[in-house]
């Protein structure tokens, strides 16, 4: 994976945003107030998101909501599902589209600017709500409890035909409330149970330099309230499959994108003066810098170059002031290994151009 300009610039995704539109629908008409919005973003989930989509409409409340899908030009026929449904209830859902695809950021923030509900739930094009009581208790706890800013649950794991892989993906020492404090330090909630107030009308310009934004958003969200676990809700259904944009990511990757996003939310933190957040967000970044250097150095891998030269270049203000002396032996070794890497490669180019009949006798 090549890891250089991977990101769209803030000017590219707005340029995105406004090229997006809503298709017709009714849904303004028929719910002026709703009480949640149901968000969803897919691309390329033709053979799942069916499910998604029943899952929400199967919801039973005695509350309005809207649904809003995100349909970023999928080529496999998601696009087409998910017209359907639209078609079929104009009054319900939502299609936020453009007539190419648009990327993950773009697709993400243009159905977040167009929710309308009091509240905010969330659940991918490949992932799916179980409980049909789901949202009528999520909002029944944030009604009575205006302390709490989310609330959230469990859920399982299954592969691409729907075998349970694991039955809960939430480790037992997360099955439980959330202060404030913890959600901003990065509490783990599950994407697809959350549900939220829709307080987040403000999305700092450093979001739009991280791959995994669901848990710098989530961290937002702790200057608001607390959160609240509800093992009363049967657990949501997420996806494993080699068409999921995640965990498709080798764990080296994975690592990387993650330390990126860690230095970005101590960047946020550090420029808005909370220091406790932004130490706390520095020191995750190495830590997970650090980890993906160490498999660099075991494996060698030439697509990590970039990464490696990335860490050293692009996060310098992690790396200066840094007290941590094995990441800073790791990223000399890991350079070193990068140019002795280089030097031969140079050598050997040298020698095939004053000696080219060796390429021919090999």
């Amino acid at each position: 994976m090549h890891m250089k300009n991977n990101m769209l610039s803030t000017e590219e995704i707005e340029k995105r945003i406004k090229d997006s539109y809503e298709l017709p629908n009714w849904v303004l008409e028929a719910v002026p107030d709703p009480m949640v919005t149901v968000r969803t973003s897919t691309y390329n989930h033709a053979h799942y998101i069916r499910q998604c989509i029943e899952g929400v409409l199967m919801q039973q409340t005695t509350f309005p909501f809207e649904f809003i899908i995100g349909e970023d030009f999928s080529t496999d026929g998601t696009r087409e599902i998910v017209l359907e449904y639209a078609k079929q209830y104009p009054k319900k859902i939502r299609v936020m589209t453009a007539d190419y695809n648009v990327g993950m950021k773009a697709n993400g923030f243009r159905c977040i600017r167009a929710s309308r509900g009091k509240y905010i739930a969330l659940c991918e094009g490949d992932d799916y709500w179980t409980d049909p009581l789901k949202l009528q208790k999520q909002v029944d706890f944030m009604e009575e409890n205006s302390d709490y800013v989310s609330c959230y649950h469990d859920a399982m794991i299954v592969d691409d035909k729907g075998n349970i892989v694991k039955a809960s993906k939430l480790p037992d020492k997360f099955k439980k409330d959330f202060s404030s404090e913890e959600i901003s330090k990065g509490a783990w909630i599950l994407t697809l149970t959350h549900c939220f107030r829709n307080v987040l009308k403000d999305i700092p310009h450093e979001f739009a330099h991280i791959y995994n934004g669901d848990t710098f958003y989530h961290s937002l969200l702790g200057n608001f309230g607390k959160g609240k676990y509800m093992a009363d809700i049967e657990p949501a259904v997420y996806r494993l499959h080699s068409g999921s944009i995640w965990s498709s990511l080798d764990e080296s990757i994975q690592l990387y994108h993650n330390g990126v996003t860690q230095a970005w939310m101590y960047r946020y933190y550090k420029r808005i003066g909370k220091i406790g957040y932004a130490e706390h967000y520095k020191n995750q970044s190495i830590i997970c810098f650090q980890k993906t250097l160490g498999i660099f150095i075991s494996n060698h891998r030439v697509q990590h170059k970039d990464i490696v030269n990335n860490i050293s270049s692009h996060y310098t203000d992690i790396i200066v002031g840094s007290s941590n002396h094995e990441f800073r032996e790791l990223l000399k070794q890991a350079q070193h290994i990068i140019r002795v890497r280089e030097f031969k490669n140079l050598l050997k180019k040298s020698l095939l151009v004053r000696f080219p009949w060796e390429s021919i006798t090999k």
